[in-house]
């Protein structure tokens, strides 16, 4: 008895030990300023210490079929950035954070991911978010931004909020988790709507409404039913509770609209139009891998040869507020290609889910978040968007349909 006990113990350790990278990534990370930086560490402290448990890595087949093509992205991006950053330089903590996931995937290939302890992460997950949004924004802060910048912030507790709501929506749960996970979104997504950003909120809410609507057209073929009127009453309440929250912002972007048309280009919006104009010359100079780090003295080149406004230069903008344009500049045409490949990956390892199964459109939602978050914004350039973003999208994708079981070889398996 007690050998089969220490048996089970140290099993349920080295569970732990494999999956603790994804729980810390979905938890404390957002919790502690600079939360990213423990993550390749962590990381390395589970591939290194699981093997040493005695955990082997055994492979279900069509796992790993379904995982290649992520797993070749991944390393993609990562070839591509290190290639830049060795002959131009660039953001360490980036290529760091994809370097890390891309090693994670690689020795956990194949591996499933226990369903219900993935589920009791998103709650716990979605409980920290919500409760650290609602005590900023108690505390007077105008746009709830956690420790990082709004906007990245945004995006990740959207993707999240998208998840919960997901498999509230598609799972196959019983009610009362399906009341939680519909509670765990909601509350996100109120969090979401305090970070007033309008490049998430609009596409957001939009993705709310596609994933009501998959689910009406899928179940009830156009009939009227309980399910479609509780729909459209969350998806009012959530509109009508963002233009609260953005009633400034709408009066903000009227006001540069305005200017930008009596020529005034200083603006938010006007800054970013001028960043993407500004694009189109830099891509011409340097269009195979981009000009890296090396960005901003090709920006003052062209301040000096007067293609681009005094505004511009003096903004000395971190980035082009638009991850492909940000890609293309920096990492060329090469950097640009991996992206996209990166992206289309994430979309292939949610559609490889069964039809109308949460896993399909769970995964679906967190790359469409990120790509329309990416058309005003950069979040796959920021440490704590990348971890969030490949961990939602690994692990979802791995996630158990059936219950599991513990076995001698330390491994996760089906029953």
């Amino acid at each position: 008895m007690e050998t089969s006990q220490g048996k089970r113990i140290l099993y349920e350790a080295r569970c732990l030990l494999a999956l603790l990278p994804m729980i810390y990534v979905l938890t404390l990370m957002w919790w502690i300023p600079e939360g990213a930086k423990y993550v390749p560490g962590l990381t390395l402290f589970s591939l290194l210490f699981y093997p040493l448990l005695g955990g082997r890595f055994e492979r279900e087949k069509e796992l790993l079929d379904k995982q290649r093509p992520l797993l070749f992205g991944l390393w993609g991006v990562v070839l591509t950035g290190g290639l830049v950053y060795a002959l131009k330089g660039s953001s360490w903590s980036e290529l760091r954070a994809f370097l890390a996931a891309a090693l994670y995937l690689t020795v956990f290939r194949g591996v499933r991911v226990p369903r219900m302890s993935l589920l009791a992460v998103l709650v716990i997950s979605a409980i920290g978010f919500a409760v650290h949004g609602y005590y900023q924004y108690s505390h007077g802060v105008f746009r709830v931004h956690g420790f990082i910048n709004p906007i990245p912030y945004a995006t990740a507790v959207g993707a999240l909020s998208l998840v919960c709501l997901a498999l509230a929506v598609f799972g196959r749960v019983p009610a009362w988790q399906r009341v939680v996970f519909t509670l765990a979104g909601l509350a996100t997504a109120v969090t979401v709507m305090m970070t007033r950003t309008r490049g998430v909120i609009i596409p957001f809410i939009i993705i709310v409404c596609g994933v009501f609507a998959v689910h009406y057209l899928l179940t009830h073929r156009g009939k009227v039913s309980r399910s479609l009127v509780v729909s459209l009453l969350l998806v009012s309440g959530l509109a009508v509770f963002a233009g609260s929250m953005m009633e400034g912002r709408i009066q903000q972007t009227m006001n540069e609209y305005e200017s930008i048309v009596d020529g005034n280009y200083g603006g938010s919006i006007g800054v970013r139009l001028q960043l993407w104009l500004s694009a189109q010359h830099l891509v011409a100079d340097a269009p195979v891998i981009g000009h890296g780090s090396d960005y901003r003295e090709a920006l003052e080149q062209l301040y000096e040869e007067g293609k681009i406004e005094v505004g511009l230069y003096r903004f000395g903008a971190n980035h082009f507020h638009n991850q492909y344009v940000d890609a293309l500049v920096k990492k060329g045409v090469l950097g640009l290609v991996a992206l996209l490949l990166l992206l289309l990956a994430t979309v292939r390892l949610a559609w490889a889910s069964p039809s109308g199964d949460w896993r399909r459109y769970g995964g679906l939602v967190i790359t469409l978040m990120f790509a329309t978050a990416a058309l005003t914004d950069v979040p796959l350039v920021h440490a704590e968007t990348i971890f969030l973003f490949l961990t939602l999208t690994i692990a979802i994708g791995a996630v158990a349909d059936r219950k599991e079981r513990g076995d001698r070889s330390g491994v996760i398996t089906l029953s």
